[in-house]
C-alpha cells in the first residue's frame, strides 16, 4: 500500500461517518431534506476516497484504470448530489438550472457505466507519470487520457461549481444568514482542489490529486452549519416550550384565584330578612349587587319582574285613587 492510500483512507473513514450520522438524523426527522442529501453527498465522497487510496496503491495499468474509472464515475455522482444539497441548503428546490444539472450528471453517469472503452477510458491511450512532491513520497500514477464521456463530465464540474458558489453568495445576501459564509468558503476550496485535478489529468502541471483533501472544507463547513442550524431549531423548541408552561402556570393561577372568589360565596351566608343586606366576616353589611360584584366577576343590570309590575302597578292605582278630589 502506497503511505499516500493512508489519510485517504482516514478521509474515507470520517466523510462515512459523517454521511452515517446525517442518514440517522433524517430517519428521525424524515422532512429534513438537507439532512439526506447531505448524508449520501458524504457517504458518495466517502467512496471517491477509498477509490483514490485504490489508485494510489496501483501497480499495473489495468489496476490503474479500474480505479480511475470508479473515481470519476464517482466524481459524476459526487457532482449531481451536491447539486441536490445546494439547493436545499440554499432554498432554491425548484432552481431550473440545478434540476438540470443533477438530470445531466445522472446522465452521464449511467453513460460511463454503460459506454465501452473509447468513450470513457482506453488502455490503447496510456498515461504513466511519475509525480515527485517535496516531502512526499515518490507517486505513480496508472492512467489513460479521459473519453468523450469523462471530457463532458469534466467540463460540466467546472462550469457548475461557480453556479454552486452564486447560489450559496446570493442566499447569503438575501439573509445575511452567517452559517453561510463558512460554507461558502468550504465550497470555493472544494472547487479549487477539482479544478486543480482536472488540470493534473490533463498534465498542464504535475501534482497530486488534492480534491479528496478539499472536500473536507465541505464537510467541516457544512457540518458546522447543520449542526448549528439544529441548536438553533432545539433552542427556539425549548423557549416556545417555555413560553407555552409560562402561560399555563399564568391561566392556571388565574383560574385558581376565580376558584377562590367563587368559594367565598359558598357555605352559609347570612342575609337579611329584610332589606336583602348581606354580613360579611367583619360583621358589615353590603347591598346584595354589591357583595356579589366584589366577591366574583358577576355584573348586574336593573329590571322589573312581572310580579313586582304588577305590585307597582296596584300601589300606583291605589294611591291614584285616594288622592283629594278623585
Amino acid at each position: 500500500m502506497h503511505p499516500l492510500s493512508i489519510p485517504c483512507i482516514a478521509l474515507a473513514a470520517f466523510n462515512a461517518a459523517v454521511g452515517a450520522y446525517y442518514l440517522y438524523l433524517w430517519r428521525r426527522r424524515p422532512a429534513a431534506g438537507e439532512y439526506v442529501s447531505f448524508g449520501l453527498l458524504c457517504c458518495c465522497v466517502a467512496l471517491y476516497d477509498g477509490f483514490t487510496a485504490g489508485l494510489y496503491s496501483a501497480e499495473t495499468l489495468a489496476e490503474g484504470l479500474f480505479w480511475q474509472r470508479l473515481q470519476l464515475d464517482g466524481m459524476l455522482a459526487v457532482s449531481a448530489l451536491l447539486c441536490w444539497f445546494i439547493g436545499i441548503f440554499t432554498d432554491r428546490q425548484g432552481d431550473r438550472v440545478l434540476r438540470a444539472a443533477i438530470v445531466w450528471c445522472t446522465v452521464l453517469l449511467l453513460a460511463a457505466l454503460a459506454a465501452g472503452p473509447g468513450l470513457t477510458l482506453s488502455p490503447a491511450d496510456p498515461i504513466v507519470a511519475q509525480v515527485d512532491v517535496p516531502f512526499l513520497p515518490t507517486i505513480t500514477y496508472y492512467e489513460a487520457a479521459m473519453g468523450p464521456i469523462y471530457q463532458l463530465g469534466s467540463l460540466t464540474a467546472v462550469l457548475l461549481f461557480p453556479y454552486l458558489l452564486w447560489c450559496v453568495y446570493d442566499r447569503w445576501r438575501r439573509t445575511r444568514d452567517r452559517l453561510l459564509l463558512p460554507a461558502l468558503a468550504g465550497l470555493a476550496v472544494y472547487f479549487g482542489g477539482v479544478v486543480s485535478d482536472l488540470l493534473v489529468s490533463l498534465r498542464v502541471y504535475e501534482f497530486v490529486y488534492v480534491s479528496e483533501y478539499a472536500f473536507l472544507g465541505i464537510t467541516v463547513a457544512m457540518t458546522y452549519a447543520l449542526l448549528e442550524r439544529y441548536v438553533a431549531a432545539q433552542t427556539a423548541f425549548e423557549q416556545l416550550n417555555a413560553s407555552l408552561e409560562r402561560q399555563v402556570r399564568d391561566r392556571t393561577a388565574e383560574i385558581a384565584a376565580t376558584l377562590a372568589r367563587v368559594k367565598k360565596l359558598e357555605g352559609i351566608v347570612p342575609i337579611c330578612m329584610s332589606c336583602k343586606r348581606i354580613r360579611d366576616d367583619r360583621s358589615s353589611w353590603h347591598l346584595l349587587e354589591t357583595y356579589i360584584s366584589e366577591h366574583t366577576d358577576a355584573m348586574f343590570s336593573h329590571g322589573v319582574c312581572p310580579e313586582c309590575k304588577e305590585k307597582f302597578i296596584r300601589e300606583f292605582e291605589k294611591k291614584k285613587h285616594q288622592r283629594p278630589g278623585s
